[in-house]
């Protein structure tokens, strides 16, 4: 099983009450958030933040910036996050994917695993010009090839339009934020 989530409005709001997080400290868990991951936890469920970060196109942040707001994020989650995913460009060209101790890897289409998932799915690259931006599914589909999970085995977790617009395209089941929030503690996938 696995549990994808968007990050901001999903799992955390800025702790400065301002519209976008500031700098990668300034987040703090939404509530019913700590409860949902420790359940989901103690089913040994995989998790992992599939998130858009246009910020960094519209120069409100660097890339390196985001990449330790992932970390931060993951960290701050009492649970143990395999990675995050994020969209760095409007474009939908590519993902950055970070690991919870710092580590990063690019995903894009021109990769060997975005290679490999366009395959399996039977897509001609030049189909999709915005793969990876949501309310496309490329995130998702990334998680789920790194992970090992098929979409039947899947739950994302958003608070935006584009949220479920991307668990739709990629076969996903959805569950919104607040309801997820609300519930999730006392429940499991």
């Amino acid at each position: 099983m696995l549990l994808i989530l968007d990050k901001d409005g999903t799992l955390v709001t800025p702790k400065s009450g301002k519209k976008f997080v500031q700098y990668p400290q300034d987040q703090m868990l939404l509530p019913g958030v700590e409860e949902g991951l420790l359940k989901t936890l103690d089913f040994g469920i995989e998790m992992v933040i599939a998130s858009n970060q246009g910020g960094i196109a519209m120069g409100y942040k660097t890339e390196a910036q985001a990449i330790e707001e992932m970390i931060f994020c993951m960290n701050l989650c009492p649970s143990t996050f395999r990675f995050a995913l994020f969209c760095p460009d409007m474009d939908g060209d590519q993902c950055i994917l970070v690991t919870p101790t710092g580590s990063f890897e690019p995903i894009g289409k021109g990769t060997k695993d975005a290679s490999l998932m366009l395959d399996e799915l039977g897509v001609n690259p030049d189909d999709v010009p915005s793969f990876y931006r949501k309310p496309e599914p490329g995130m998702l589909y990334a998680a789920m090839l790194k992970i090992g999970a098929t979409p039947e085995e899947c739950l994302f977790v958003g608070d935006r339009e584009e949220d479920e617009q991307a668990a739709e395209a990629a076969g996903i089941e959805f569950q919104a934020a607040s309801y997820w929030r609300e519930h999730a503690a006392h429940t499991c996938l």
